[in-house]
């Protein structure tokens, strides 16, 4: 009899650990993730707009940044970067810069009458409260003004 009450007393400690420990697992935060669309209004009457997609994810402690422009010529090359500061005016330092899908290091549009840019860059640490704003150039290389005027820009709002 008492080795029967041990066995059921022993049983039922395993079984309430289990619910405690299956219950604290169950309790424990999902991962979160900040997403902001920053929009690319087009300068200089270039008809270039697009978007831009902040990630952040606290599991990774990485923030992805997704650029999507259209309104390009085909097949051109136009630098692309996350710019410091508050406004598209701000003539801030590059930050980062983008790099496009596919492995080239030319930020090259498709091919195609879209004329469309797609590129990406993510770097460590969250971009919830700093100013960036974004800067499409005319390209191919920055090495004139004309070459540095930008065709597109838009403004990441702080978030707090």
């Amino acid at each position: 009899m008492m080795k029967r009450i041990v066995t059921a007393a022993v049983a039922g400690t395993f079984l309430l650990g289990g619910l405690a420990v299956g219950t604290a697992h169950a309790a424990r935060p999902l991962a979160s993730s900040v997403r902001e669309t920053v929009t690319l209004h087009a300068l200089h009457g270039s008809r270039v707009a697009g978007a831009a997609v902040f990630a952040y994810s606290s599991r990774t402690n990485i923030t992805t940044v997704a650029l999507r422009v259209t309104g390009l010529k085909a097949m051109t090359v136009h630098p692309a970067h996350i710019h410091a500061g508050a406004s598209c005016a701000a003539n801030g330092p590059v930050i980062y810069s983008f790099h496009p899908l596919g492995g080239s290091m030319m930020t090259t549009t498709e091919a195609g009458a879209a004329g469309v840019l797609r590129a990406s860059t993510s770097f460590r640490g969250s971009f919830v409260g700093k100013k960036f704003y974004i800067n499409v150039h005319t390209g191919p290389t920055l090495t004139t003004k004309a070459q540095f005027a930008p065709l597109a820009c838009g403004v990441l709002a702080p978030m707090m």
